[in-house]
């Protein structure tokens, strides 16, 4: 059912793409055929094929064990019709004349061999019977009691390893490693005699090739609480083709070799993990979790990757603030992340004086350097914060603060972290391509998600000790991550900021103009006059508002911008404010923003009329205009409280866009 046919590759933001997969996956799993055709023109199985296959395989199963009887009557009838059986090939050859046939004692999987005689020399195979436990494997395996074996001793190589901190493979004459095949997608089981943490280790490879360097990936490990097994999916990374494992260390000190077996056990060929887990789940018949799907709550914190004596700089003073740190008795604490998930991260304490997090593309801590600087965390209740790692980002790891001595700070005993997993539907019926699950959603969250926002503001909006986040940052992580290109400065406005189009060097998918307070207060020493609607040019701030805006448009005439203005502040508020030196209100000037919105058909939010801040209370301006460290408001700059707020009004802002 694909229309445009693009032929553009996997991850395409096309909407043409998007909604060749939203039709492609209606088909898939709401369509009556057993298979369906993706955008590359591949053959899938559909729903209904996976429906009706299931009773097909137990009917098979049912075939399988009267089969395995017949084999077993037939194996013993042709075995006890053969004759006497002898030790060796040269006893029974012995024993009988030219042309006659004899049995030969086997051993494992072969109970018996049958030979015919040629010559006193010479004797020739005739058949192999298979003993009972042969038998009885093969129809296990076939009925999934017994999963087909995909680990071999032959893919073992000693002279390499993982390292335990990276999983890059290593060399060293006294250990050793293995190469299991996968597939991306698919889930395994692993037994083993050991999985200690300090020795065991396990990474994704493009090849068997032992080239010492860094994987592709490490693996995650997911303890379902049986003693000796773990199980791990590997990640849709289509240069995947080898896990590897550690399987010996310290010239035998650790070797789980002799021990070791993999199993898979979810090969369902459905290219995103929700969709494979629900089907999963269905065949199996085994509730995976919560709600319609719901999730297999799995804690990735791991007490083995912490790193002592190192932790997040807090000190937003310090030339290393949102760096990595040195300090005896500290520790961080480090997990792997995905682009575009979220993580739920429960602990005993959040004091912004100790905690923090940080994204970076690697989990090394001696690159003490993270992406972004400390990431913004949303309060879900006062025990979980939200994490949001935005699509497109280069992260693979988070670092989190877990001990600080200085302060009795220590979160290990309580810390949980786990991915807040998001599902979409068709009629009960789970959506296989995460893309198409956010464009059905239909929601603000889904459309925003992972898209690139430019604010243009002042220090409201850039970066400064009067909050530790901003309400572009609240925005993304209550959608779940946004890419926020920051055009904050502080102290500037409309008066010197007109030509702000030419600044702006990406690709927005929206664009946020935030301005006017700081016209109003006459910063930079300008005090230029209000003006008539209509002006040009920057004397007056008619003029400089109507530049700047004509600007953004004729350079981003297809990106949706939106204008807001300014908050209301404790020395100018409501309807009687006293005017500035250059004769105008704030109100007046919030009023002429929203007249140049309306005559340029641009969305606004006034924040001046509905910012919900009500400066001019006294503990209302404590709440939310206080700085983090501060005992006194400053009546202008929001604090964290009030970013929040601001954060939510942004939100009903974007999704008119």
């Amino acid at each position: 059912m694909t229309t445009f046919d693009t032929g553009n590759p996997l991850g395409s933001p096309d909407p043409r793409d998007l909604f060749d997969n939203a039709q492609n996956t209606d088909d898939a799993v709401n369509g009556e055929g057993k298979t369906w055709v993706d955008r590359f023109g591949r053959t899938r199985v559909s729903m209904k094929g996976v429906e009706e296959a299931v009773p097909d395989a137990i009917a098979a199963r049912d075939d399988a064990t009267s089969a395995r009887d017949a084999a077993v009557l037939a194996r013993d009838a042709s075995v006890a019709a053969a004759g006497p059986m002898y030790l060796t090939e040269a006893a029974g050859r012995a024993a009988v004349a030219d042309g006659e046939t004899f049995k030969v004692q086997g051993s494992g999987n072969v109970a018996t061999t049958m030979y015919r005689r040629t010559s006193a020399a010479v004797s020739t195979l005739v058949a192999e019977f298979p003993s009972v436990a042969a038998v009885d494997g093969v129809s296990r395996a076939f009925q999934g009691a017994v999963p087909v074996e995909i680990y071999s001793a032959a893919n073992e190589f000693v002279g390499y390893y993982l390292r335990t901190s990276d999983g890059a493979l290593s060399a060293s004459a006294t250990a050793a490693c293995a190469f299991i095949p996968v597939t991306p997608g698919n889930t395994y089981r692993i037994k083993a005699s050991s999985f200690s943490a300090s020795n065991f280790k396990l990474a994704y490879r493009a090849s068997k090739a032992l080239t010492v360097g860094a994987s592709i990936a490490v693996g995650v490990l997911v303890d379902r609480g049986v003693a000796g097994e773990r199980e791990f999916t590997v990640p849709n990374d289509a240069s995947i083709k080898y896990a590897c494992i550690n399987v010996m260390l310290s010239s035998g000190a650790w070797d789980i070799r002799g021990s070791v077996s993999v199993h898979v056990i979810s090969a369902i060929d459905f290219p995103d993990a929700t969709a494979r887990a629900a089907v999963s789940g269905l065949i199996a018949q085994e509730p995976v979790g919560k709600g319609d799907l719901g999730s297999l709550v799995v804690n990735l914190y791991d007490a083995s990757r912490n790193v002592a004596d190192r932790y997040i700089n807090l000190a937003s003073g310090s030339a290393n603030y949102g760096n990595i740190s040195v300090s005896a008795g500290t520790m961080l604490g480090r997990f792997p992340v995905t682009p575009g998930l979220t993580y739920r991260i429960t602990a005993s304490s959040f004091s912004s004086t100790t905690f923090g997090v940080i994204l970076k593309a690697n989990d090394d801590p001696l690159d003490i350097y993270s992406l972004n600087g400390l990431e913004p965390l949303v309060a879900e209740t006062s025990s979980t914060r939200l994490l949001s790692v935005p699509l497109g980002s280069s992260a693979k790891f988070a670092f989190l603060n877990l001990v600080f001595p200085s302060f009795s700070w220590d979160i290990r005993a309580s810390l949980k972290i786990e991915v807040v997993e998001e599902i979409g539907s068709i009629r009960g019926r789970h959506l296989a391509d995460a893309v198409a699950r956010q464009l059905f959603s239909g929601s603000t969250a889904g459309r925003l998600r992972g898209k690139r926002w430019v604010v243009v503001g002042d220090s409201i909006t850039q970066k400064t000790y009067r909050s530790n986040l901003n309400y572009h940052d609240y925005v993304s992580q209550l959608v779940g991550g946004m890419l926020i290109d920051n055009y904050g400065i502080g102290g500037s406005g409309y008066y010197n900021r007109s030509g702000v189009a030419d600044t702006i060097t990406s690709s927005p998918d929206f664009i946020t103009v935030f301005l006017g307070t700081n016209d109003w207060a006459g910063a930079g020493g300008t005090n230029l006059p209000l003006g008539a609607f209509g002006d040009t040019g920057t004397a007056t701030m008619s003029g400089c508002i109507n530049t700047l805006l004509s600007g953004l448009i004729a350079k981003f005439f297809g990106v949706p911008i939106g204008v807001v203005t300014p908050l209301p502040r404790f020395s100018n508020w409501g309807s009687a404010a006293a005017p500035n030196a250059s004769g105008y209100t704030l109100k007046q000037l919030s009023e002429l923003i929203k007249q140049y919105a309306a005559h340029y058909s641009l969305p606004w939010l006034d924040l001046y009329s509905s910012s919900n801040l009500p400066v001019w209370i006294a503990a209302a301006n404590e709440l939310y205009f206080t700085a983090p460290g501060e005992t006194v408001p400053d009546g202008l700059h929001p604090n964290d409280a009030g970013h929040q707020v601001m954060g939510r009004k942004f939100i009903e802002l974007l999704a008119r866009l």
